[in-house]
């Protein structure tokens, strides 16, 4: 089995995104994290050759039928020290989250139910306040508001839903990456909330090897 250049590419930019997020958390300051010769390829400090370890990942990530956006998040989940890039692709941390993700479907399907609950409520309750906002103005507000607790999914499935071009736009990248965590349980629990052309283009991003 063969992988292409594009699926490598998002192996390792996954990592990264993920990698980077992890030593921020640690210290704001910190700078932004990039591989170098010693996994990307290459003569490290010492004059050794060393090897593009990303190939062999994609490959194994591949082989198992694998998201490698939402395996480098749980990969980082939880953890004390970030993982190393030749910690990322072991038997153990694949077979790991695929047990992980056979439980995934009931989280996923819950957190619409509970988003979209979360979402009611805060209408119903907040768009007379003594600001006077009108309930667009109010549902543009909350949509984009950080401290509210919808993921990034939800805020650009219903910015689309409601019109809210600006907003979707703003989201539409996090959403893409969200739903190819796991976009089969995505398309089937999240339907029809989830719009059509979203679903399309996760599938081609996502299934891309």
């Amino acid at each position: 089995m063969s992988v292409s250049e594009q699926f490598i590419a998002r192996v390792r930019a996954a990592y990264i995104r993920e990698r980077d997020a992890f030593e921020r958390r640690l210290d704001p300051a910190a700078a932004t994290y990039r591989p170098g010769p010693h996994w990307d390829g290459g003569t490290v400090r010492n004059g050794t050759q060393r090897k593009n370890i990303w190939p062999g990942v994609a490959l194994k990530l591949a082989q198992a039928n694998i998201d490698p956006e939402g395996y480098m998040t749980h990969m980082f989940v939880g953890k004390l020290q970030s993982p190393k890039p030749n910690q990322i692709g072991s038997p153990a941390s694949v077979e790991e989250y695929r047990e992980w993700r056979t439980e995934n479907p009931r989280v996923i399907a819950r957190s619409l139910i509970d988003q979209h609950h979360a979402w009611q409520v805060k209408l119903s309750t907040g768009h007379d306040d003594e600001l006077g906002w009108e309930p667009d103005m109010y549902a543009q507000e909350a949509l984009v508001d950080e401290t509210e607790d919808y993921d990034v999914l939800f805020r650009y499935c219903m910015a689309v839903r409601l019109g809210f071009t600006r907003i979707a736009a703003r989201y539409h990248n996090g959403a893409l990456l969200k739903f190819c965590h796991n976009p089969v349980e995505y398309e089937k629990h999240w339907s029809p909330f989830i719009p059509a052309e979203l679903v399309e283009e996760g599938k081609d991003m996502c299934y891309d090897t």
